[in-house]
């Protein structure tokens, strides 16, 4: 647009925004894995809100659920002698049961067959998923045989930009392919297709303490 010899760049389209909230019913509890060996237990829940840019609109989106589920994008920290340390997360995915495995890397994949790897929300839907924290690799420094180190643990989900999105629902994404590796890294397409980056943005610190018997 020209006003008099002066040029304005045109307003870019605001991007809806996904939110993650985390939430848990109690307490971390323990269990024996082996004969004087016990591992705490904790189930989380997250909760993924989708809010579009026009409140009115029912325009669903697509995206890759991996952006959510990575543990690389979580914080894990626990609590010994009133200092809050960070645990060392292993590689996975929360809530593992849900996802696609592919025979190659990279695999291109139809967003319209692999219901776990891509994920529909519409305005004022949620999608939500329990998973044990402590259910994969992690590694707590202070640890010992005779329970968790620490008496209280925290996560957070630390947000982060969406590998690939994109408007619709999955009919109307049958001819759409996305090739992705075995880490959950877009290969193609590049940038997002030249849609704008939507970035997930962090999540809330969720604190439990551990029980009596956790604390061993």
């Amino acid at each position: 647009m020209t006003c008099r010899g002066i040029s304005f760049l045109p307003t870019p389209t605001p991007l809806p925004t996904l939110a993650v909230t985390l939430s848990t019913k109690g307490a971390i509890t323990t269990q024996e894995t082996s004969p004087g060996r016990f591992a705490p237990e904790w189930i989380v829940k997250f909760t993924v809100t989708y809010s579009p840019t026009i409140p009115t609109s029912s325009t669903p989106i697509i995206f890759l659920a991996w952006d959510v589920t990575d543990v690389s994008r979580y914080r894990l920290q626990y609590r010994l002698n009133g200092e809050w340390r960070d645990a060392v997360l292993g590689i996975g995915c929360m809530a593992g049961r849900d996802f696609d495995f592919y025979e190659e890397s990279p695999s291109e994949l139809n967003v319209s067959e692999y219901y776990g790897t891509f994920r529909v929300l519409a305005p004022g839907n949620v999608w939500e998923r329990s998973f044990s924290v402590f259910g994969l690799d992690w590694e707590c420094l202070d640890e010992s045989n005779s329970g968790p180190a620490g008496d209280a643990f925290r996560l957070q989900y630390l947000g982060g930009s969406l590998e690939w999105w994109d408007y619709g629902r999955r009919e109307e994404h049958k001819g759409t392919v996305v090739t992705v590796n075995s880490f959950g890294e877009v290969v193609s397409p590049k940038n997002n297709g030249g849609r704008g980056e939507l970035v997930l943005l962090p999540s809330n610190v969720l604190e439990a303490n551990c029980c009596s018997s956790a604390r061993g």
